[in-house]
C-alpha cells in the first residue's frame, strides 16, 4: 500500500465532497476566503494551526487536500548523492499534522528551471532549497533537521493531477491555505523564456 504524505487515497467524506464538487469558479474563491477566515481559530502561530489541520479537512464540504512537507535530511541527503528534487511518486513527504510542533516550515514557489523538471542539470535550486533550510534553523535556534519544506513537485500528487485534473486543482485552490499554515514564504522569479531572476 502507498503510504505517505503526498500519496491521497481520499476518505469517504472526501469522496462525497469530491463528487459534490462545483466547478463554479466564484463558489471555489468563496470557499477559500471561508477557510482563510477559520484559520485563526486554530492557534496563532503557524506551528499551532498545524495541529489542527486534519480538523479543518474533516470540516469541509469540499474537497481539501492534506498539506504534506518534505524533511530537510531528506533534500540534504538527496543533495549530497547528486539526486534532483523529489517527485511526488517517490513518497518522501509527511503530513504537517505529524512533524514536531517545534518545527519551522517553508513555502517555496518557483518556476520550473526546464519545461519538464524544476531543477537544471547540477541541482542548482535544490542546492538553494537545503541552503535556506539551514539558514531559517540556524535564526531560529533549531536544528536543520527541524525544518520542513513545501515543494510543489513532492507535495502536490502529480500522477492524481494527471488522471484526475479536478483533483489536482483542489491542491492549486489550497496553496492560500498552505501559505497560512508555513512560517516562511521564499520565492524566485525566474523567467524561463529570458533565463533571468526578475530584479
Amino acid at each position: 500500500a502507498r503510504v505517505c504524505g503526498s500519496a491521497h487515497v481520499l476518505t469517504t467524506s472526501q469522496w462525497r465532497a469530491y463528487t459534490n464538487r462545483s466547478s463554479h469558479l466564484l463558489r471555489q474563491a468563496l470557499n477559500m476566503k471561508g477557510l482563510l477566515a477559520q484559520v485563526p481559530q486554530y492557534g496563532a502561530s503557524p506551528a499551532e494551526r498545524r495541529q489542527g489541520f486534519a480538523e479543518l479537512v474533516a470540516q469541509q464540504a469540499h474537497l481539501l487536500p492534506m498539506m504534506s512537507v518534505v524533511g530537510y535530511s531528506t533534500l540534504s541527503e538527496r543533495l549530497r548523492e547528486g539526486g534532483s528534487i523529489p517527485h511526488s511518486s517517490e513518497m518522501v513527504t509527511v503530513h504537517v499534522t505529524t512533524i514536531p510542533s517545534t518545527s519551522k516550515v517553508i513555502f517555496f514557489s518557483h518556476t520550473r528551471l526546464q519545461d519538464s523538471k524544476p531543477d537544471n542539470k547540477h541541482n542548482i535550486k535544490l542546492q538553494g532549497i537545503v541552503e535556506a533550510m539551514q539558514m531559517f534553523a540556524n535564526e531560529s535556534n533549531i536544528k536543520p533537521d527541524e525544518v520542513y519544506a513545501w515543494i510543489d513537485e513532492a507535495c502536490i500528487d502529480q500522477e492524481t493531477w494527471q488522471k484526475y485534473p479536478d483533483i489536482g486543482m483542489a491542491f492549486v485552490y489550497a496553496l492560500p491555505l498552505y501559505v497560512a499554515y508555513a512560517d516562511y514564504f521564499v520565492y524566485c522569479d525566474w523567467d524561463r523564456g529570458s533565463r533571468k531572476v526578475t530584479e
